[in-house]
């Protein structure tokens, strides 16, 4: 069963906010990297423990026509058997601040395809005894960054059943309305059309620093049972897409070479 979610940010942030000062932790993968979708269990900050999952929606394409799929993958790994496309990710940033996933979506078909989004729900675990107080922040936007969002109370409501596997839709709502709550969020991006030779390259960023992509960020900061919010413990959830050229594989490559240099001159000095 998918779980409720968290968040952290940075000293500046928090002040804004209204919360208290941030100290720092690094992001960690517990179970590492088990379910080999994209699906993944983290750690945060002192007590936070959380999960992401990616869900792709595809309309139709060009010989289908409009709606003619309108299919929810999820995960996005079982959309190369049914579509052709590609689906690839990477994960760079274990043991830092801020953990990034790189979700490529990779058109080599032939056709175009056309009314797709990409969806990640972040929720936490609704086992323990802590609660979420969640924020949205909305800049400036442009396209590259989540078209839509939402924050449901995991014991009240369902965001990933109900508003993304059967709406394939997020409201926009925070119906937490800033409280504390078993919370669960969402970020989602939509494109019209996905050509062949191109891919959709999403990068979403969980960090326990503040930091961001884009201008949409979902910070929800730990609480204990009756709501108090637990000092300095809060994720950040933000990302940003674009279309690009080149082939999944090799823009997830491209993604992970500060990470796999970094390690090497460690090695070196070791």
């Amino acid at each position: 069963m998918i779980s409720p979610t968290r968040i952290r940010a940075v000293a500046g942030a928090c002040l804004l906010l209204g919360l208290p000062a941030v100290t720092q932790a690094t992001m960690t993968l517990p179970f590492g990297d088990i379910f080999l979708n994209g699906t993944l269990d983290f750690h945060y900050a002192a007590d936070g423990s959380a999960r992401i999952d990616p869900v792709l929606y595809v309309d139709s394409n060009e010989t289908f026509g409009p709606g003619a799929l309108a299919t929810v993958f999820a995960p996005p790994d079982t959309v190369t058997g049914a579509t052709g496309l590609d689906y690839t990710y990477s994960v760079t940033g274990v043991g830092t601040d801020a953990l990034e996933m790189t979700y490529a979506i990779g058109n080599q078909t032939g056709l175009t395809w056309t009314g797709l989004r990409f969806f990640v729900d972040v929720s936490g675990d609704p086992f323990d005894d802590l609660l979420e107080i969640p924020i949205i922040e909305v800049g400036s936007t442009d396209s590259s960054d989540p078209a839509g969002w939402g924050v449901d109370d995991f014991l009240g409501g369902d965001l990933f059943l109900t508003d993304i596997l059967n709406a394939a839709k997020l409201d926009g709502e925070n119906h937490c309305a800033g409280a504390a709550c078993a919370a669960e969020g969402g970020l989602e991006w939509d494109l019209d059309a996905l050509p062949s030779g191109k891919t959709w390259l999403i990068s979403v960023r969980l960090s326990d620093d503040g930091s961001t992509l884009g201008n949409v960020a979902l910070r929800m900061q730990l609480a204990d049972g009756v709501g108090a919010a637990l000092d300095g413990q809060l994720l950040s959830v933000s990302g940003r897409a674009v279309v690009v050229p080149l082939p999944g594989a090799l823009l997830l490559m491209l993604a992970a070479l500060p990470t796999l240099v970094a390690r090497n001159r460690a090695s070196r000095r070791a």
